[in-house]
């Protein structure tokens, strides 16, 4: 998977392994890998190697390069209170997104909470800070949309946000698992991969092989990049000329099941036959 090397290297924190790793693959933020290594550089505050990154990146438009990381490691930053860290992101675009950047400083994180205490939600009673949480899950699954939209604006839980994209496919609310899997695209890297396998588990198990060619090109974009050429073709199209078994290979990598797969599988040969 692309950039996957440069994430174990930056993993150790050895500013040595990651240069090693930039000159054998550039930096793909589009990318699952490439995203995580600008997150988690940030996360360990290692501002040596954090550079290094986005100098790497420097010639990717500035939109692609942080639409998938900018919230995560603005957000890293501020809840360590790494000045250093939080002036280098912005120093490199970063914040070219107000509203982003606003979301990603005010997201207060709770430490040091005291006693959990109870309210009363739906007939029964929950913790106080899940409640929130609760609520949206229940939004999902009674298809809400505005007020799916309107706590998508507040503040939710990660948990809460891949809850309520199960809520909402159980009970086929497709429109809100898309808006789900949408908003985490702008933000956090390994819960947008969640959502789409997700998505793409749901319409593989539904048999419905247009859902299964977007969410399955959603998943080879995320690992790999988005594949062009010059006859226009989709990045699942250059991907199934190559070889359906080697997409096969890819899911593998995400944790699917072994039916799943085969599921997986059988709507790829039929997806080839139409090609």
């Amino acid at each position: 998977m692309i950039n996957e090397i440069l994430f174990k290297a930056v993993e150790t924190g050895n500013a040595e392994e990651v240069e090693k790793a930039l000159t054998e693959e550039k930096i793909n933020t589009a990318t699952y890998y490439g995203a995580k290594s600008i997150v988690l550089a940030a996360q360990q505050g290692n501002s040596e190697i954090l550079k290094m990154l986005l100098k790497n990146g420097e010639k990717i438009n500035r939109e692609s390069f942080w639409r998938r990381t900018a919230f995560s490691a603005l957000r890293a930053a501020k809840n360590a209170e790494n000045t250093e860290i939080l002036e280098l992101l912005l120093e490199y675009g970063a914040g070219v997104d107000k509203k982003r950047l606003a979301s990603a400083l005010t997201n207060d994180t709770h430490k040091g909470a005291s006693k959990t205490k109870l309210c009363y939600e739906d007939g029964i009673y929950i913790p106080e800070k899940s409640s929130k949480d609760y609520i949206f899950i229940q939004y999902a699954k009674e298809g809400k949309i505005k007020k799916v939209r309107d706590l998508l604006e507040e503040s939710v839980s990660e948990k809460a946000i891949l809850g309520a994209v199960d809520a909402a496919l159980e009970k086929n609310n497709w429109e809100i698992a898309i808006i789900l899997s949408e908003y985490c695209n702008e933000r956090e890297v390994e819960i947008y991969t969640e959502c789409i396998k997700k998505l793409f588990l749901k319409s593989s198990y539904i048999g419905d092989t247009e859902k299964v060619k977007f969410y399955l090109e959603k998943l080879i974009e995320n690992a790999v990049g988005i594949l062009t050429d010059e006859t226009g073709k989709s990045t699942l199209e250059i991907a199934l000329e190559n070889s359906p078994s080697d997409i096969i290979i890819l899911l593998s990598n995400y944790g699917f099941h072994e039916n799943a797969l085969q599921r997986a599988h059988k709507c790829l040969m039929s997806i080839k036959d139409e090609i």
